[in-house]
Order: C-alpha cells, then structure tokens, then sequence
C-alpha cells in the first residue's frame, strides 16, 4: 500500500510540473498515507486542477482518494466531460455507486473538493465546489469563490445533487488557492485554538507576493510556529497554483 501510493504521487509531481509553470503543494498525512489529495488534469488546452478531502485517516481514508482520484480521471477522460460541475456530478454518481448507501447510517464516506478549469485562451477560472472554498489572489485584489454546501457522497443527502460553477476572469500572475481543512483545523497558538480560514486567507494573501517556494516554506513555518509541537490534528493538503 504505501509503495503503491508513493509511486502515484511521483507520477503526480512530474505531471502537475508539465502543466504548470509555478505553483507549490503541502502535503502532509497525518499518519504514513492521507484521505486528502490533490489531482491535475490538461484536455483541450484547458488545465484542471484539484484538492479534496476524504472522510477519515490513515489506510481507510487513503483508499477513498485513491478512489476519488481515479474517479476525476474517469470522468474527464473517459467520460469525456469538460465542465466542473458536469465532472463533480459523474464524480458524485460514481462515488455513491461504489457503495451501498441506501439507508445505512453506517456508511457514510464522503469526499470534500474543489476544482478549478483554467482556460489560457480565454484567461477565464472555472470552480465549482464541495464542501470547499477557492481563494484568488491578485495584485489588486482577492476574493474567496464558495462552493455548495454539501460534499460528494454521504447518505444523508438528497439524490439529485447539483454543483454550482462560478466563472471569473483573471489576470496573470493571480494565484488560486485551494486546500483541505487540515491546515486551518490546527490547533496552537497560546490558547490551543484552531488556526482557522479567516487567518489562513490573511496569511495567503500576505504571502501571494513571493515565489512559489518562499510560500511553501512560509506557510510549513507558520504551520509548526503555531502548532508548538502538538499532535497534527488532521491530514494537510494546501495547494497553490500561480496563473500565468
């Protein structure tokens, strides 16, 4: 299992670098393998790009993103989809056809994500969301892109689930931001608080200025000032891709 999963994220490394020019990536299970992952994708000169959370820890968990991951490629490859929400939407049919949810409370595994399309030609963002946020950065300005409020998966849910798209135009050099809660779920600081999404967003947005790899070591240094030396409270995932 953990030979298997380091061997996927090396082929995700030298994949994301053939996709984009600059960009960094925290990813830190909290155990040996994580329920979080990230996931890229190039169709059509449209770049895609993903982070998602997966229900748990450990070995259960990493097998729900192995799934999911597989599930992104189905659906953009196989399926031949090309918009964020018609992909969320296979993503979340297929997800629930793995399981037998029906109304078994005792099944309820989910999955957290967002997914941004980026179309160069256009200089047009494309996210759609579950359960997460995007964050855009540019010299101008920020602002935060809301996902819906429920993730793929879960038996609790309606049957029919839609995934909203929100498209906005960007100027080079903006970052897009996208990340799990293990990040802001840290708990530190004086008080034994969670670090939280409201000084996330500050803290990113202070940083947006520097390079790709001054940020991840910003970031992994604010992480371990905060944390003090506590437990990690959750698998990590943050990404960061710069628009170009």
């Amino acid at each position: 299992m953990q030979a298997f999963y380091n061997r996927l994220y090396s082929l995700k490394k030298r994949h994301i670098d053939r996709v984009f020019d600059e960009y960094f990536v925290i990813y830190n299970p909290k155990n040996h393998v994580s329920g979080d992952f990230y996931w890229v994708g190039e169709k059509n000169d449209i770049r895609y790009f993903a982070c998602a959370d997966c229900t748990g820890h450990g070995v259960p968990a990493a097998m729900l993103s192995i799934l999911g991951y597989s599930l992104l490629n189905y659906a953009l490859y196989i399926s031949d989809l090309a918009s964020p929400s018609e992909i969320l939407k296979k993503v979340d049919y297929k997800f629930i056809e793995s399981f037998d949810f029906g109304n078994n409370q005792n099944t309820n595994d989910w999955i957290d994500i967002s997914l941004c399309a980026y179309d160069p030609s256009t200089q047009k963002l494309t996210f759609c969301g579950a359960n997460r946020k995007a964050l855009v950065v540019s010299d101008k300005n920020s602002h935060v892109i809301p996902g819906n409020r429920y993730p793929i998966g879960g038996w609790q849910l309606e049957e029919y689930r839609e995934f909203t798209e929100h498209t906005i135009d960007v100027e080079p050099n903006s970052w897009v931001y996208l990340g799990s809660d293990g990040f802001q779920d840290q708990f530190g600081g004086m008080f034994g608080k969670k670090f939280g999404s409201t000084k996330l967003h500050t803290l990113l947005k202070s940083i947006s200025k520097f390079n790709a790899a001054d940020q991840e070591i910003l970031l992994r240094d604010h992480h371990a000032i905060w944390s003090k030396g506590r437990e990690q409270t959750d698998d990590i995932c943050l990404m960061g891709i710069k628009i170009s």
